[in-house]
């Protein structure tokens, strides 16, 4: 279905497996929920991903954090805010140890709360609290200011860690767009790692990182 995602979605068998999702849910179980969202999203199902919400809520908080980090990233992909998960969202964000996260987890994290505040400022919701913030601000710190995993361990390999590096800086930039230390900072660590080849940027990563400056200048023009 990820490879056919501009096949129709009235054909019977993306019906058929879409119901299956719905109503059997329990048979992905909970280690593989948050890569059948992250499946979902990508394909563009916002109304299944909808409807599996209140049971991704009711068992939030026995996920891994990986799982809750990828979850988050997914609900943000599809356009799925809902009161209810947020507000368990926010509960744990305040509790987690940033130093229990991948690299990895914490870009999709970070990247997944600065979409959610992009979308607030255009259809006139309520920001980021600062409480959430300051959680974010100190994720975006810990593994941002260091190119390589702390303790050894790796992201999947489908994500490089240049892309896990890019998307933190657009995130600083989306989430503080007034903190030149932060950014200044962010910028240091992805200059020294390109410098030392620990890393080279796709165009996709490229393009983030020129969006991130843009913000950050304009925003200190104004």
């Amino acid at each position: 279905l990820t490879t056919r995602k501009n096949a129709s979605r009235n054909h019977h068998v993306y019906r058929d497996f879409m119901a299956k999702v719905v109503s059997q849910r329990e048979v992905f179980g909970k280690g593989s929920i948050h890569l059948m969202l992250h499946r979902l999203a990508i394909i563009g199902a916002s109304a299944i991903v909808w409807r599996l919400v209140p049971s991704i809520t009711a068992q939030l908080t026995a996920l891994q954090p990986r799982q809750i980090c990828l979850i988050s990233w997914a609900l943000a992909k599809a356009k799925v805010f809902d009161n209810d998960f947020n507000e368990k969202l926010v509960l744990w964000l305040q509790s987690v140890d940033p130093g229990e996260l991948s690299k990895l987890d914490a870009a999709h994290l970070a990247w997944s709360y600065a979409r959610r505040a992009e979308i607030a400022k255009t259809e006139n919701q309520s920001p980021l609290g600062p409480q959430e913030l300051q959680c974010l601000r100190r994720l975006i710190v810990v593994h941002g200011s260091s190119s390589r995993e702390q303790d050894g361990r790796v992201g999947e390999a489908y994500i490089s860690e240049s892309h896990s590096s890019s998307t933190l800086l657009k995130a600083a930039a989306d989430l503080f767009p007034k903190d030149l230390g932060l950014f200044t900072e962010l910028s240091d660590t992805i200059r020294a790692a390109v410098e030392g080849d620990e890393f080279s940027f796709a165009s996709q990563e490229l393009t983030a990182l020129w969006i991130s400056t843009s913000i950050i200048g304009t925003s200190h023009r104004t």
